[in-house]
């Protein structure tokens, strides 16, 4: 099984959120202008009108990985164990942002500490 995610992994999770957050929600409002979101999945739609009021706090739980990189580990195991999931996709940036040498800062913690993590 294989999954596709949101990813950025920083010191901490509110570090992560500063630097990221806004670049990341940018793709999902267009998703959600374009009909990419199912009121079937996301009952919380019904109380969107308009792409902007798409915040971060409603997409986080269970579409990124970002945080600290013990933040990261746990929904990574956590579709593991429930999922069944052995392979991810991470996507780490937008054309909004972060800059490059911030992403591949991240991809190269994600690499030595995530990563690290699982091969051990």
């Amino acid at each position: 099984v294989s999954m596709m995610r949101e990813a950025w992994v920083g010191p901490d999770r509110e570090s992560a959120r500063e630097t990221w957050g806004d670049a990341v929600m940018q793709p999902h409002r267009y998703y959600y202008s374009a009909g990419g979101y199912s009121e079937e999945a996301d009952p919380w739609l019904q109380e969107i009108d308009d792409p902007q009021e798409l915040e971060f706090d409603r997409l986080q739980e269970d579409r990124f990985i970002f945080g600290s990189p013990e933040d990261c580990i746990e929904p990574i195991e956590e579709c593991h164990e429930t999922l069944g999931a052995t392979h991810f996709a991470l996507r780490f940036r937008y054309a909004e942002g972060p800059s490059h040498e911030e992403t591949m800062s991240a991809i190269q913690r994600f690499g030595e500490e995530v990563i690290a993590y699982f091969e051990s």
